[in-house]
């Protein structure tokens, strides 16, 4: 009755244990997602501002463009009115202004291209150091649940071995008290 008890309360503690571990592997699961949510969110945030600043780009070289524009037909017209060699000098001035100021934004905006492409990888070792400590955390958790298992056995086995024992002992002292009292019997035949 005792051994029963005792086998009813390790199966319950055994039950419990499984039933944490089962929680502790959803809690993970979902805290894993709510990163990687998290991360998707970032990522989907950062291309977001960097199409905004690419478009912000494009905008403000067409309206340097439209300004250049403007501005060397005045350059044109003041020629024509007035100076026409000088005009032509300051249009040409102004035009590799400009022809110096498109190429500026198109190598910032290469290095736009660079920083982003960086700020990815970045994100995709970080994303990789988290999937691998939750894949370790997940692994030691199965571990450690494997060795309290173990450990449940290897209690039950020294408990049956020791049940044994004891029932062995017992009987090999019921089988001497048994041996004295059938000499004591044979004794007393003997006597009488």
């Amino acid at each position: 009755e005792v051994a029963r008890k005792q086998a009813q309360i390790a199966a319950a503690k055994a039950r419990k244990e499984e039933q944490e571990d089962a929680k502790m592997a959803a809690a993970v699961a979902i805290a894993k997602k709510k990163a990687a949510a998290r991360m998707q969110a970032k990522i989907k945030a950062a291309a977001a501002a960097k199409k905004a600043a690419q478009e912000e780009e494009v905008r403000k070289a067409e309206v340097a463009r439209k300004q250049a524009h403007i501005e060397a037909e005045q350059a044109k017209k003041a020629a024509w009115e007035e100076e026409a060699k000088k005009a032509a000098a300051v249009a040409a001035r102004m035009h590799s202004e400009i022809v110096a100021e498109i190429a500026k934004k198109a190598a910032q905006k290469e290095e736009a291209k660079k920083a982003a492409a960086a700020t990815a990888r970045k994100q995709a070792q970080i994303e990789a150091e988290l999937a691998k400590k939750a894949a370790q955390e997940e692994a030691e958790k199965v571990a450690a649940a494997t060795a309290r298992k173990k450990a449940q056995i290897e209690a039950e086995k020294a408990k049956k071995a020791a049940q044994e024992e004891e029932a062995k002992k017992a009987a090999e002292f019921a089988a001497r008290k048994q041996a004295q009292v059938d000499a004591e019997q044979a004794k007393k035949a003997a006597q009488e």
